[in-house]
Order: structure tokens, then sequence, then C-alpha cells
């Protein structure tokens, strides 16, 4: 599977469309070497995307890549790794853009994992300090040490029973 499979199993949880980006994932997927018969009926669907249909063969897709996409829990561990191992610290700007997938994610699951609310919390107050030089949303962070924040909750993420 790709790194980013994570994201795509998401998406499809949250019942959003499929389109050409899971075409394009696809096609990563299948020239990676997971030749299955479904990621080639994926990559090959007629724009625009019958979403019936596409929903079915990515249904087929994950049985054939063995995908429990039932386990929220775990995809959204999966997914938090993933943006962890993405993630660069140039400036506070380009940690709240990136946070910002788990922050709608936190939105968007009806009952989110513990452990995903300080992501939350921690772009909320981000966006603050960026704005107003001040936040509420997070008991330690500041200008100054936003970096180390960020990384300890991804530690403290990491360290949860479940995770």
């Amino acid at each position: 599977m790709t790194p980013d499979t994570p994201s795509f199993v998401l998406d499809f949880i949250l019942g959003l469309s499929v389109d050409k980006k899971w075409q394009d994932w696809a096609y990563r997927n299948y020239t990676s070497g997971h030749e299955h018969e479904s990621l080639m009926e994926l990559i090959v669907l007629q724009q625009p995307i019958n979403q019936f249909e596409a929903k079915e063969i990515v249904q087929q897709i994950f049985t054939d890549m063995k995908v429990d996409a039932d386990d929220v829990d775990y995809w959204v561990a999966q997914y938090v790794r993933y943006i962890e191992s993405r993630l660069t610290y140039t400036s506070m700007e380009d940690v709240v853009k990136q946070l910002f997938p788990l922050h709608q994610l936190y939105i968007d699951l009806h009952l989110p994992p513990v452990g995903l609310q300080e992501f939350y919390m921690l772009y909320n107050g981000l966006q603050d300090l960026i704005s107003d030089g001040v936040q509420w949303y997070h008991d330690q962070l500041t200008e100054v040490n936003y970096e180390d924040v960020a990384r300890a909750a991804f530690a403290r993420f990491r360290l949860r029973k479940d995770a």
C-alpha cells in the first residue's frame, strides 16, 4: 500500500466522492506491485465518475488489499503517523497548513478517537497566535515553543494504548 492510503480509507469512511485523485492512488498502488483487477477497474473508470459504481469498486479494492475500513481508530492512527512523517516546522503558518487535515478530521468524525482533539486544539491555537498573537486553546502553546508542543502532541498520540 502507498503511504497515503490512510487518507483514502478515511475519505471512504467519511463518504467523500471518488474522483481523479482516487484513480491516481489506484495507479500508484497498481504500479507498486498490488496488481489487483479492482485497482485497474478504478483506474480506467471514465469521467464523470459514477459514484455508486466507484464505491463498489473501492470496496472490492479494500477487500483485495485486506483493508478493514470499519476500523476507524486504526486508520486515524495511521493517518496521524502519515501526517507526522511529512510535517515540517519551517514556520507556524506551515505547521497550521499541515495540521489542517487533522483539524478537519476531528470535525468530520462523529466520534473522533481519543487523542485527535489535541491536534484540533493545537491547530486552533496556532491560528490564533498567527492572527492575534495570543491563544486560549492549548495550555503550553506559545510562538516560541510551537514546534516542541506539536512534537509532544504526536509523541503522546503514538504512546496511546490503541494507536
